[in-house]
C-alpha cells in the first residue's frame, strides 16, 4: 500500500497510526460526514484484493493444458457470406450448403459441407489435424483410395502436384473397380494434416471448389515434412521414408 501522492511504501508501523488517525476523525464526526471517508475507505482497501483476483485469473488461463486448448480452438467454427472458418481453416461453402463439425477430439476435427451436415456426410469431409498433434492417419481417406477390388488393388489416377492453401498437396480419385465407374475424390496436403474427401460417385464439382478456395494462412499448425507420395498404385498414401 502507498500514501497519497507518492510512492513510498507503508509501513506496519505507519499503517497503524494512520488507521488510529482515520478511527479518532471519524468518532469526531457528525453521522452524516462519516458516510463518504468510511466508502472511500472500504475501496482503498478493495483495490489491493481486486487486483489479486485478477492476477490469479490471469495465472488460472495460462496454465491451462496447452492441447486442450489447441483442441478447443479447432474445432471452433464460423460461417459468413459464403466462407467458413474451422479453427482458422477458411474454405467457400456451395451455395445451399452449410458447415457443422461433426467429430473433434485433440488430435483431429472433421467438418461435413453439406446440405444437411452429418456425421454419415453426404458432401464433401474435411479432416484437419490439430495443432501441436500427430499427423492425420493414412486411414482417413481409405474409403477413397482403397476401394476392395477383387484380387486387390483398383484403378487410381493422380494429379500429384498441387496447391491446398498455400501448401503442396496431391489430388487422387479413386472408389471403384473400374475406370468407367463412379469416382471418390481426394484433396490431401502432402503432410497429411488436411484432407478432403468426396463420396463414391457424387460432389466433385463441390470438392473441387472447395479444394480451389481453401485458406490456410489463418491456420496455426505449420506445414509438416512431407510424409507421402503420389503413385498410380492402389494404397496411394506411401510413406516416403
Amino acid at each position: 500500500m502507498t500514501r497519497d501522492g507518492d510512492l513510498q511504501t507503508w509501513t506496519e508501523d505507519e499503517l497503524d497510526r494512520a488507521l488510529d488517525d482515520l478511527l479518532a476523525l471519524s468518532s469526531a464526526e457528525p453521522p452524516a460526514s462519516r458516510a463518504t471517508p468510511a466508502r472511500a475507505g472500504q475501496w482503498r482497501w478493495a483495490a489491493p484484493i481486486l487486483a489479486a483476483a485478477a492476477v490469479i485469473a490471469v495465472v488460472a488461463v495460462s496454465v491451462l493444458p496447452q492441447g486442450r486448448s489447441d483442441a478447443a480452438a479447432a474445432r471452433a467454427l464460423s460461417v459468413r457470406a459464403g466462407f467458413a472458418d474451422v479453427g482458422g481453416v477458411r474454405f467457400p461453402v456451395p451455395a445451399g450448403w452449410t458447415v457443422a463439425v461433426t467429430s473433434a477430439d485433440d488430435d483431429a476435427v472433421t467438418a461435413c459441407v453439406a446440405a444437411a451436415p452429418a456425421p454419415a456426410c453426404d458432401g464433401v469431409l474435411i479432416v484437419m489435424a490439430v495443432p501441436g498433434a500427430p499427423a492425420l492417419s493414412s486411414a482417413t481417406t481409405g474409403g477413397v483410395l482403397d476401394p476392395r477390388c477383387p484380387g486387390g488393388g483398383g484403378i487410381v489416377m493422380v494429379e500429384p502436384t498441387i496447391t491446398l492453401g498455400d501448401r503442396t498437396g496431391a489430388h487422387y480419385f479413386g472408389g471403384s473397380c473400374s475406370i468407367e465407374g463412379p469416382q471418390a475424390h481426394a484433396w490431401v496436403t502432402n503432410d497429411l494434416s488436411l484432407a478432403i474427401t468426396t463420396p463414391n460417385g457424387r460432389w466433385a464439382d463441390q470438392g473441387a471448389a472447395v479444394a480451389a478456395g481453401l485458406d490456410l494462412s489463418h491456420w496455426p499448425r505449420d506445414p509438416g515434412p512431407v510424409l507421402v507420395y503420389p503413385t498410380v498404385a492402389s494404397g496411394l498414401l506411401q510413406p516416403t521414408g
